[in-house]
C-alpha cells in the first residue's frame, strides 16, 4: 500500500494491466509512506516519485518501515543476484530526503540506503509486552542470531525470559535446514511466546 500524505495513491488498471495513478498536490513538501505488498509497488514509487518532482515537490521522505529484499544482505555464491544492493540503488536514484525504516534486518541496509533514519523498536515491544504479560508468563523468541543481539536488551529491560534461533542454512539454496533453539530453552514449556 502507497501513501502520500496519509491519503492512500488513487491506482486503478488498464486493460493490460498498467497502472493509472493519480496524484495532484499543491504542497512542496511530501512524505510517501510505504508498506511493502509486492515488487510491482517499486514502479508506482518511481512513477510517483518522477511525478511528485515534474509538479515542483521539493522535499519528498519516505517512510518505509520495511525493507524488500533486505535478507539477501550478503552474496555467498557468484551466480546469486544481490537484490538488495540493486534495491537499494533504486531507492537511491530516487533522491529521497529521508528514508525512515524499522529495523532494517542488518546493518548491510542502513550503509546502502542513502539518507536513511532508523526507528527503534524497542518501545514499540515494551509497550506490546505490557499488554501481555499480565501474568508474567511471556517469553520472547528472536528468529535469529542478529536479532536477539540487536534486541536482547528488552528482554532484561521488562524481566522477560527469551530463547533465539540458529538456523542451519544451506548457502547454495538459501533453505532453511533446521533450527536449534538456544537461550532459557528450560522455561519455555507452558509460555505464551
Amino acid at each position: 500500500m502507497i501513501r502520500v500524505n496519509n491519503k492512500e495513491l488513487d491506482i486503478k488498471c488498464f486493460p493490460d494491466r498498467t497502472k493509472l495513478i493519480k496524484y495532484l498536490t499543491d504542497t512542496e513538501e511530501v512524505k510517501i509512506t510505504w508498506l511493502y505488498d509486492d515488487d510491482e509497488e517499486c514502479m508506482r514509487i518511481y512513477f510517483l516519485t518522477k511525478h511528485l518532482r515534474a509538479q515542483g515537490v521539493k522535499t519528498i521522505d519516505l517512510f518505509m518501515p520495511y525493507i524488500p529484499n533486505a535478507r539477501m544482505d550478503r552474496v555467498k555464491n557468484q551466480d546469486e543476484v544481490f537484490t538488495l544492493k540493486y534495491f537499494a540503488e533504486f531507492i537511491n536514484d530516487l533522491k529521497f530526503d529521508s528514508v525512515e525504516v524499522l529495523d532494517p534486518h542488518s546493518n548491510v541496509s542502513a550503509a546502502l540506503i542513502n539518507n536513511i533514519s532508523i526507528i527503534e523498536p524497542t518501545d514499540i515491544v515494551l509497550s506490546l509486552l505490557k499488554n501481555v504479560n499480565h501474568d508474567g508468563n511471556t517469553m520472547l523468541f528472536f528468529p535469529d542470531e542478529g536479532a536477539m543481539k540487536r534486541y536482547s536488551h528488552i528482554a532484561s529491560k521488562c524481566d522477560v525470559p527469551y530463547v533465539f534461533g540458529i538456523k542451519n542454512r544451506d548457502w547454495r539454496t538459501g533453505d532453511i535446514l533446521g533450527l536449534d533453539v538456544l537461550g532459557e530453552t528450560n522455561v519455555v514449556s507452558g509460555k505464551n511466546i
